[in-house]
């Protein structure tokens, strides 16, 4: 069997602050190989979320991490910002419940699609506008979705969700994590 491309061991999470040190994972593993889905299904603040984000290096700086986290064969846990930000988009992705708080509500999503696609190099400026334009827009979102900016799509949550979860394809992810159904 070839490796996993996501690989968890004695993954330890533990935020501080002014007051005594939070725990929020202890001792996770877990194992994920290329065409499986596993679903992580606990209480809130058992940390689910705290396992997403650290296996995408998002974690915030008052976080103590320990473990490790192959992503792809490479260390996150420890990586420096620069590798981080490649692996994001090329190896991982992250789709958030609510897309209000992932998409800028003054832009109009198909820049919002795309802009993984030029940060990470793999289409030009120029490009991207051009399929952004309302005649070629992606397989799963009408032309109206990508030029209209979230917050005035007629359909509500569910469109802004869609739209949401269009920007992982667009980014070509080896590991996508959507953060809840």
């Amino acid at each position: 069997m070839p490796p996993p491309v996501l690989s968890i061991r004695s993954l330890t999470v533990t935020f501080r602050g002014s007051g005594p040190p939070v725990p929020a994972v202890r001792g996770c593993d877990r194992d994920v190989h290329a065409g499986e889905v596993l679903g992580i299904v606990g209480e809130s603040g058992s940390g689910k979320s705290v396992t997403a984000l650290a296996a995408a290096g998002l974690l915030p700086p008052n976080a103590a991490v320990s473990g490790s986290i192959l992503l792809a064969g490479r260390e996150v846990v420890g990586a420096a910002p620069a590798t981080l930000r490649r692996m994001r988009g090329q190896d991982i992705g992250l789709v958030f419940p609510d897309p209000a708080m992932t998409l800028n509500p003054l832009l109009p999503v198909g820049r919002q699609i795309t802009e993984g696609e030029v940060a990470h190099g793999r289409l030009r400026p120029a490009s991207a506008w051009r399929w952004r334009r309302p005649s070629r827009p992606p397989a799963r979102a009408s032309s109206s979705t990508v030029e209209t900016a979230p917050r005035s799509s007629e359909r509500g949550q569910s469109s802004r969700r869609r739209a949401a979860r269009l920007r992982l394809p667009a980014a070509t992810p080896r590991t996508q994590q959507p953060h809840r159904p």
